[in-house]
């Protein structure tokens, strides 16, 4: 069976691409209620990434998505995932980034119990990660706490700094201006 109602074993491959066509995020939540003891740190990454997106666009969702038990259970696999150490570079910064978007949009507060439990788990990760970001993994990951006005840890923002300045000369004009955003609105 694919990733439909009704139970069945989802496959890892089409668990995420309904996630990524999901068109509204009751759908997104619907696929982390039916599969969430199927669900890892790519499709954790997807949903947030999604989310993020669809949190300018859509107005006829829930406005605080703190409130909802399936974005409830989504930032519990964050932080079941982060503790594991299951997230990959890429997945951490999407999964950071798509919260930052959520946050800018108002649907959530970063500073919020959950959120905030959530994204210290991410940071681990992060600092696990940094040594090997690419330079879009390091843009969105400090570009993320700008956005949310959440300045990491001591340790992991000394790890993120020190993959910038590794990844520099490799980024691109606007994930320069993006991490330099993040340095003023965290007065760095």
């Amino acid at each position: 069976r694919g990733v439909g109602r009704g139970g069945g074993r989802g496959e890892p491959r089409l668990i995420n691409a309904s996630i990524s066509r999901a068109a509204c995020p009751q759908e997104i939540f619907s696929i982390v209620r039916d599969h969430h003891r199927e669900l890892d740190h790519i499709h954790v990454s997807t949903a947030f990434n999604k989310l993020g997106i669809m949190a300018k666009k859509q107005d006829l969702w829930l406005r605080r998505l703190t409130a909802d038990e399936d974005f409830q259970k989504l930032l519990g696999l964050a932080c079941s995932l982060a503790a594991e150490s299951k997230f990959g570079s890429q997945a951490v910064a999407n999964t950071t980034h798509g919260i930052a978007k959520l946050h800018e949009a108002g649907r959530l507060d970063a500073a919020d119990g959950s959120v905030d439990v959530a994204l210290a788990a991410l940071e681990g990760e992060a600092v696990r990660m940094a040594p090997g970001m690419q330079p879009q993994n390091v843009t969105n990951t400090i570009y993320a706490s700008g956005v949310m006005g959440r300045m990491p840890e001591d340790e992991t923002w000394a790890a993120l700094e020190t993959a910038a300045v590794r990844v520099a000369r490799d980024m691109n004009p606007q994930a320069v201006a993006n991490v330099m955003s993040a340095y003023a609105k965290l007065e760095r």
